[in-house]
This record gives structure tokens, sequence and C-alpha cells, in this order.
């Protein structure tokens, strides 16, 4: 009989054990830090409210901006965006955990249409960082990047520092490197090339007038611009000899 409690209380704290070990990341809010304009927020109810500073904005809700209007959100602890005008959106995932000094983010954004001005830090923990859109899913893991999308236009995606990855509905797979710009539409892929000092100023700038620090936005790339056609085969290899790579088909 003693034998049988002590593999009780044994498997007792096993299991116990297993639990704190293994920490999930728990929803959090979203916190508007800057607001301007008129923008609202609207539950998964259908319930619409207008978005003022310190307002919490629950994962699952999704916002609108209008033409006037810009939103600086703190999504999780490292992780921020700044909605400019003329944008919506769902906030998917805001998930976040912290273990002694482990972190863990999570963080999906739906964006159907207009641009987000995004600062994720670097060395802050495991990072999952994705805005998704009808053109393409974008995924960081630290720096300052910018992702727009529109029906005529398709999408756009900046990264000032470090990388991007790009995945494409077809699947194929682009890696953004710091100071370049990629667009696609159309089923075709271009690399326009390096980004202007305006164009990382205006991504820095915008992130920092809604009261976040930018990761890093100093660092400009070298490669030139190259198209990749609908096989996910470069039609200028020469030109992208190092980055960006795309891997997969369309």
């Amino acid at each position: 009989m003693k034998m049988k409690v002590s593999q009780s209380l044994l498997g007792f704290f096993l299991v116990l054990i297993a639990s704190h070990s293994q920490v999930q990341a728990e929803s959090v809010v979203a916190t508007a830090s800057k607001v301007t304009g008129n923008a609202y927020v609207i539950s998964p109810s259908g319930k619409s409210t207008k978005i003022t500073e310190g307002s919490e904005i629950p994962a699952g809700s999704s916002i609108h901006t209008d033409a006037d209007s810009t939103v600086g959100l703190k999504l999780v602890p490292g992780a921020t965006t700044v909605v400019a005008p003329n944008t919506d959106l769902k906030l998917s995932t805001l998930d976040y955990s912290q273990s002694g000094g482990d972190k863990t983010r999570k963080i999906q954004i739906a964006l159907q249409k207009g641009s987000l001005f995004s600062s994720l830090a670097k060395h802050d923990g495991k990072s999952d960082f994705r805005i998704t859109t009808p053109g393409g899913v974008a995924a960081a893991r630290g720096t300052d990047w910018e992702v727009s999308y529109s029906t005529g236009a398709g999408l756009s995606v900046s990264c000032t520092d470090g990388t991007v990855t790009l995945t494409l509905p077809g699947g194929a797979k682009i890696i953004i490197p710091g100071g370049k710009i990629t667009t696609s539409a159309d089923g075709k892929t271009t690399v326009t090339g390096n980004l202007s000092q305006d164009q990382v100023n205006s991504i820095i700038s915008t992130i920092e007038a809604a009261g976040f620090s930018p990761a890093n936005g100093t660092t400009q790339g070298s490669n030139g611009a190259g198209t990749y056609n609908n096989n996910g085969q470069s039609s200028n290899p020469a030109n992208i000899s190092a980055q960006p790579t795309v891997s997969g088909n369309q």
C-alpha cells in the first residue's frame, strides 16, 4: 500500500514539474500609444468603438483607420506597429510568455488593405511576427519594416535592416535583406532595389512619431534589382548573387 502511495505521489510531482517546464504563451491585449484622426476597433461581435490613446485592443479585434488617422500600437513587449491611414486589419494573434530569462512572442496580423510600419526588438527571446496579406505573408525576427497592400498595386515589403521573409501564395520564399524593397503583383515578384535614405527615414520617423524606439534603422543593402518569374526563378541572377533569394515554386 505504501508503495502505491509513493508511486502516486511521484506521478503527481512529475506532472507538476512538466507543467511548469512547459510555459504556454498567453494572449495579451494591444495598447494604443498615440492616435491621430478617426480610427475604430471592431470587436469579433461587430461592435465598433473609436480608438483613443490608451485603448486596449484584444486579439481577434479588427482595426479601421480613416484617411486622416494613424494609430500606434504596443503589441507585446518588444513588438510595436503603426497603422497608417486608410488601413483595415485584424489582430489575429497576440501571445507572450516569460519564464525566467526566456521570452516567447507570437504576433499575427491580417492586413486586408493599407500599410503597417513595425518594429521588433532583436535578441529579445523567441519571436514569430507575421503580417499576412492576400498577396503573401511577411515574417520578421528583429527589424524595422513596412508592409503595404492594395488590390491594384499588390504587396510591398520594405526592410531597413536584418531580414524579412516573404512567402508568396504559391509557397515560394523570398529573403529580403536590409535596405531592400520587394513588390509583388499579378503573379510576378520584383526586388526593386535599395531603399533610399529618405525611405528608411520615413519608416523610422513614423515609428518614432508613435512613441516607439526603432529596432535599428541605419543599415542599407547593396544588391541591385532583380525579377522573379512564376517558377520562382530569377530573371537576373547575376544581379542578386548574394541576396535576396527565392526557393520553392509559386
